[in-house]
């Protein structure tokens, strides 16, 4: 089991999302791979709203508060520190330098909570440090939401979702999101992201018309076994309100969130982040071709992530098609 102190904020969004579809102490534990103690403590010490209960962003925030008066082991290792900050020019993720064996040579082990405190200390704040991150932001903050713009017929809200999908432990469930650049707010990247081994499909869309998003979606999906676009979760977006064609002809169920609460498909907006570390906010999509945007594609297929004991989502989701297609 993995000590309380590590929970990561992607571990807590699922913990709530479990907890909102009923699932029970236990049951959430096992599926994070934790005691039903250590989700006790962490709905007890980590809840600030009574009204509205336990939320991930705001327990996050106090958790990283509460943790930031134990000082910096970087602090007192001048040879960690330095490492620490070689992996970061380098690209490396905080969760990434955390989880692999690269500080291996400096004799230490350190957590991914206590480098992003290095990073937002003074010191990294001096050396400005928050740049090297997915998100650059100068100050850590919670994640704001996009309002939704429609009502959108035949939806179905995020809390009828079957329970087993927010686990992770069944592949074929998507996250689906479009991005935008600076220079045009129509012309716009599809992002699609398997939620299990976070593999993800990009693909370019003319404009945001709900018409010309879902043929995006509806073409890259068409060309995966039905197990693997078993469901897909939207935001609000008008974008998708055409969303029964894949109902409909794929038979692929989708489901929404709540307003206000991007978060609940955290997969795809993390996915968002990481690809504008590949092609800035500042980009123009009409000068990108689709065959650099499959060359960026494979570099997020290819980057090994903790949650998948660093593998890559590349090697994740073949192992996943080779289970399918294996006799049974």
């Amino acid at each position: 089991m993995r000590l309380y102190n590590q929970f990561s904020l992607e571990e807590r969004k699922e913990l709530y999302l479990m907890k909102q579809s009923g699932l029970g102490i236990n049951a959430i534990g096992r599926a994070l791979r934790r005691s039903g103690s250590t989700i006790s403590l962490e709905l007890k010490r980590n809840t600030n709203d009574k009204r509205f209960g336990y939320l991930p962003d705001e327990a996050h925030r106090s958790a990283v508060a509460r943790k930031a008066n134990h000082g910096l082991k970087m602090n007192q290792n001048p040879t960690l520190k330095a490492s620490v900050i070689m992996l970061l020019k380098d690209g490396w993720s905080p969760e990434i330098i955390a989880g692999s064996q690269a500080l291996r040579s400096v004799g230490v082990t350190i957590s991914t909570e206590t480098i992003y405190q290095f990073i937002y200390g003074n010191d990294g704040q001096e050396l400005e440090l928050y740049k090297l991150l997915l998100k650059a932001r100068p100050r850590r903050g919670k994640l704001y939401a996009r309002k939704p713009r429609s009502t959108i017929r035949e939806r179905v809200s995020i809390h009828d979702r079957p329970a087993h999908i927010a686990t992770r432990e069944e592949f074929g469930h998507l996250e689906g999101d479009l991005t935008f650049m600076t220079s045009s707010q129509s012309m716009n990247i599809g992002v699609v992201v398997e939620r299990k081994t976070r593999f993800a499909l990009l693909f370019l869309n003319q404009s945001k018309h709900s018409a010309v998003v879902i043929k995006g979606i509806f073409n890259r999906l068409a060309k995966l076994p039905a197990a693997a676009r078993r469901s897909i979760t939207f935001d609000n977006g008008v974008e998708f309100a055409r969303h029964t064609l894949l109902k409909r002809f794929m038979s692929i169920d989708t489901f929404f969130c709540d307003k206000h609460a991007p978060w609940q498909k955290g997969q795809v907006e993390q996915t968002n982040v990481m690809l504008h570390r590949y092609l800035p906010k500042n980009s123009n999509l009409a000068e990108i071709s689709d065959e650099q945007l499959a060359s960026i594609q494979n570099r997020l297929n290819n980057r090994p992530r903790k949650c998948l004991g660093f593998r890559t989502p590349a090697e994740a989701y073949k192992e996943e098609l080779e289970r399918l297609a294996a006799p049974q």
